[in-house]
Formats: structure tokens, C-alpha cells, sequence
């Protein structure tokens, strides 16, 4: 790396913009480590003579800004997130909760797509942080009002199948998983790298309708079978 570093101009242009293009809000460990391990050894041959004390620098501090960033970002969404969502659970009106009402509503929706009415909302609840969806799921079908984890994966799936899960209903979910809106910490960087707010909507819009397209075809055409 050292070698490179110093051989001239075009791979200290690249160190540059592979610094500051690093997408903290991805959770790209290896990327996040490798760059460590390049300003590391940047520093340990900064008597080279050539900038490269400079150039690591400028590297460290973009690396934590972004940082701060995302993470100010995470904490400023995340926590008014889980006091909604434990509101919406555990609050009740006419005897049932707000969550099953918005769940029940948004059901034939879910149905079209392949999933349920829980699975969608699920996904909308867990915009602020995609790794809650399937927490979320499970508080919804167990009606317990608290996010609880499962000591195995066949309660899971037993919990699944008697929700009425099948082969439609997982992989459907896989599906919008893979193609659905970007969590909110991801769409706030987009709006402060691109500075454009049709960018930001864009970044929304692009996976979402590509989401409920894909689900949606698929759902209708496996009924046929």
C-alpha cells in the first residue's frame, strides 16, 4: 500500500476519493477496517516526503465526520421510532390494539403483494432501522407488545405456519427485503450528499415501486399454480 501510495499522483487521487466516498451508512465493516489499516500504515511512512502525512489526514477526517454523521443521524431517528412503535402496541382502543387496526387495514394490500397485513406494516415500522421488520412481525403475531426473540428457529417457524405463512408468503418477504425503500438514516445521507431533495425522493420511490412490482407479479403468478 505504501508502495502505491507514494508511486505518483493518480494513486493519491484514488486514496482521496476512496476515503471520502466510503459509505459508513452500508455497515461495510471490511471497508470501514481496511481503511483503517491504510491510515495506519500511512502514518507509520509519513516520512516519505510526499504528502502522504497530509493525505492521511484528510482521510481520518472525513472518515469521522462520516461517522458522526451516521451516527447522530441513527440515534435522532431511532429513538423516536421505538417509542412509536411501543405506543402503537400497547396502546388499545375498542378493546384491540392500534397496531392491528393499522396491521388489519393494511392487510388485503399485504395480501396482493404475496405477504399480510403485519409483514407490510412491519416494513413501514421498521424504516427508521431495517433489522426491527422481523422483530416487528413476531410482536405483532404474538400480541405481546414488546420486541421478543425466539429461543430457536423451529418456534419460529411454528409461529410462522400458524400465522399462515407458506412458500408464497417467505418468499415474497425475501423478495421485498431485497427490493424495498432505503432506511431513513441511508435516505438523510443521500440528502446531504446530494444536497437535492429529487435525489432523496428518487432514492425512495425507484426501490419501493420495484418492490411492489416484483412482489406483486410474483404473488399473482404462483396463485396460478
Amino acid at each position: 500500500i505504501h508502495h502505491q501510495l507514494c508511486a505518483g499522483e493518480e494513486a493519491r487521487h484514488h486514496l482521496i476519493i476512496t476515503a471520502l466516498r466510503l459509505d459508513i451508512t452500508a455497515r461495510t465493516v471490511r471497508e470501514l477496517f481496511n481503511l483503517l489499516i491504510l491510515i495506519a500504515k500511512c502514518l507509520r511512512h509519513a516520512d516519505a516526503g510526499d504528502g502522504a502525512f497530509d493525505l492521511c489526514i484528510d482521510a481520518r477526517r472525513s472518515l469521522l465526520d462520516r461517522t458522526i454523521f451516521v451516527l447522530g443521524r441513527a440515534v435522532m431517528v431511532a429513538a423516536p421510532a421505538g417509542l412509536v412503535i411501543w405506543l402503537l402496541a400497547n396502546v388499545s382502543v375498542g378493546g384491540m390494539s392500534i397496531l392491528s387496526r393499522i396491521h388489519t387495514f393494511l392487510d388485503p394490500f399485504g395480501r396482493l403483494l404475496g405477504m399480510d397485513g403485519v409483514i407490510l406494516l412491519a416494513f413501514i415500522l421498521g424504516m427508521p432501522a431495517n433489522e426491527i421488520v422481523i422483530p416487528i412481525i413476531m410482536m405483532s403475531y404474538m400480541a405481546t407488545g414488546t420486541l421478543t426473540p425466539f429461543e430457536n428457529l423451529i418456534e419460529l417457524k411454528s409461529m410462522l405456519v400458524a400465522n399462515g405463512w407458506t412458500w408464497v408468503t417467505a418468499v415474497s418477504t425475501m423478495l421485498f427485503t431485497l427490493v424495498h425503500w432505503p432506511c431513513t438514516t441511508t435516505l438523510l445521507s443521500v440528502k446531504k450528499e446530494t444536497g437535492s431533495f429529487k435525489w432523496t425522493v428518487a432514492a425512495f420511490a425507484i426501490p419501493t415501486i420495484l418492490g411492489f412490482l416484483i412482489c406483486f407479479l410474483f404473488a399473482s403468478i404462483a396463485r396460478l399454480f
